[in-house]
């Protein structure tokens, strides 16, 4: 009996070890405790934090490469860049809501070695409040500083298409048709009248989005009136593409 007991404790024990190897075997798998997060509404001109939890429910060290957003704006604190197989870390992102108003939102690209999914995002939002006090000589800061990032340096002698992705999209969206800026292509530009109009708001700033800078040179922007041109027969050529 003693013989038949030992034996079950030896398989009961293999077995384990089977399994504890099995898990820690498995290839890394990132997750997060929540994929998005909402602050609300913030003031324009503040910065807001919210700390997400990396996860790895695999059992190989999961390591982050990169923790990234579309805008510079938005920034991770990432202090510790590998993860246990069934632990977490802790990711900061950090909003700066300067130069915003409205609804903003905002990705961040976590970038690891889990093998499926490579390439992972998690988002943070916000109702920024309207600044009404805004000038138009204070709202061309987004010209300078880390924001010039992404409103200037990428759209340095681009026109058309290229010109758009690079300096509008962000806000606008891809196809025009809106994100955290209004939809541009909802207008009929075979109209003179529409044409000036979004050519005088790209050009000189919009008076009802405060946080819409004039673009062209002339009203302290970085764009030549050709590429101003060129954006606005883009949203001509768009606007009939997105019906």
């Amino acid at each position: 009996m003693t013989g038949i007991l030992v034996a079950g404790l030896v398989l009961i024990t293999a077995a384990i070890a089977a399994w504890e190897y099995q898990q820690q075997s498995r290839p890394p798998q990132i997750g997060f405790s929540e994929n998005r997060h909402d602050f609300g509404n913030v003031a324009e001109g503040v910065k807001v934090s919210h700390v997400f939890r990396i996860l790895n429910k695999g059992g190989q060290a999961l390591l982050i490469k990169e923790a990234k957003s579309t805008c510079d704006c938005t920034t991770a604190n990432l202090k510790q860049n590998s993860v246990p197989g069934g632990g977490s870390v802790s990711l900061e992102v950090i909003m700066d809501t300067t130069m915003k108003q409205g609804q903003i939102n905002k990705e961040m690209l976590v970038i690891s070695n889990d093998p499926v999914h490579p390439q992972a995002k998690i988002s943070v939002a916000a109702n920024v409040d309207p600044h009404a006090g805004m000038s138009s000589s204070s709202r061309g800061k987004i010209f300078a500083g880390k924001c010039a990032t992404c409103h200037v340096q990428q759209g340095i002698g681009k026109t058309g298409e290229d010109l758009y992705i690079a300096d509008c999209a962000m806000c606008h969206g891809f196809r025009a048709d809106g994100g955290e800026a209004p939809s541009l292509v909802r207008f009929n530009y075979d109209h003179k009248q529409v044409v000036t109009y979004i050519r005088d708001i790209i050009a000189y700033g919009s008076k009802s989005h405060l946080s819409m800078p004039g673009y062209l040179a002339q009203a302290g922007g970085p764009l030549t009136k050709l590429q101003v041109d060129s954006l606005v027969e883009y949203l001509r050529w768009r606007a009939k593409m997105n019906k």
